[in-house]
């Protein structure tokens, strides 16, 4: 017997038509993410062994007026955005894995098209409800940060996805989309702290970005179809975005020092303030 379930990411909320036999999984895995609420998009799910393996390529997006297609591992899925419904097909051996991967970019092409959103390659890790973001690329320390950060929430060590909610950028919790969460989460906005620009070195302090040097550092476009949102209305997103939230660049040793160094900087300042470019040298510290 098919069922639909419903979870919610970044206050949108997705129905699948699923059945049975993988009804139980699902629920497990997106425990956090269930939704009583009423679904914007209803997707139906048909298992099936003959969706091939996609030559362990990344996935694929396609855009057609207002149809986006995922091809992926195991999986063939399409949505509507005008109708709000699409179907996905998956092979059943690869259920939670293939299908994480159609709703992780669904979740995101959302948040970026109808929410003015904006989705960072980065950690998220929570300390007093708030949200430390750590960005930089593959090899950069970000799982290394999220291995020393022993007794706080990871909401993701590879996706976060942050939209505004009164005027303010805030970061939402994800589901196990091939990535690793960790401690008691919460399906709700957390605000933002600060941001880091991870950087592998043989002492830890904090350096400040100017406003320029920051957008030029984190600015990112998006994997879709340039048509679909305007480079101009994307850079002005990520400008708004970085003179909100103090962004470093964050030179740390593979301890948890780092975290001290972040603490005194906070506690110093009390309060969020804009990039200077000024080198906090004062938050330094020697490897023994």
């Amino acid at each position: 017997m098919r069922r639909e379930l419903r979870i919610e990411v970044a206050n949108h909320i997705i129905g699948l038509n699923i059945e049975e036999t993988f009804q139980a999984p699902f629920i497990k895995n997106y425990a956090v993410f269930l939704s009583a609420g009423l679904p914007e998009i209803s997707l139906d799910v048909e298992l099936s062994p003959d969706v091939p393996l996609l030559d362990g390529s990344e996935p694929r997006l396609e855009f057609h007026d207002k149809l986006i297609t995922v091809i992926s591992e195991y999986l063939i899925g399409s949505l509507d955005l005008q109708t709000k419904s699409g179907k996905i097909k998956i092979n059943p051996a690869y259920f939670l894995h293939s299908l994480g991967t159609f709703l992780r970019n669904i979740f995101t092409l959302l948040a970026v098209l109808e929410d003015n959103g904006i989705v960072l390659h980065a950690v998220g890790i929570v300390r007093d409800e708030e949200v430390y973001i750590f960005i930089g690329p593959s090899g950069a320390g970000k799982t290394t940060v999220a291995k020393l950060s022993e007794g706080k929430v990871i909401l993701s060590d590879d996706l976060v996805l942050m939209k505004k909610i009164d005027n303010e950028f805030m970061v939402f919790p994800t589901p196990d989309w091939g990535d690793k969460q960790i401690g008691p989460r919460e399906n709700k906005p957390y605000r933002i702290n600060s941001m880091f620009r991870l950087i592998k070195d043989k002492m830890v302090y904090l350096e400040e970005f100017s406003p320029a040097h920051a957008l030029a550092d984190i600015f990112t476009i998006p994997h879709m179809e340039p048509e679909l949102i305007p480079k101009d209305a994307l850079l002005a997103r990520f400008f708004e975005l970085i003179s909100a939230v103090p962004y470093y660049r964050l030179h740390f040793l593979p301890e948890p020092s780092f975290w001290d160094c972040i603490e005194e900087e906070r506690m110093k300042n009390g309060v969020k303030r804009k990039n200077t470019g000024q080198v906090r040298q004062d938050c330094l510290k020697v490897n023994r």
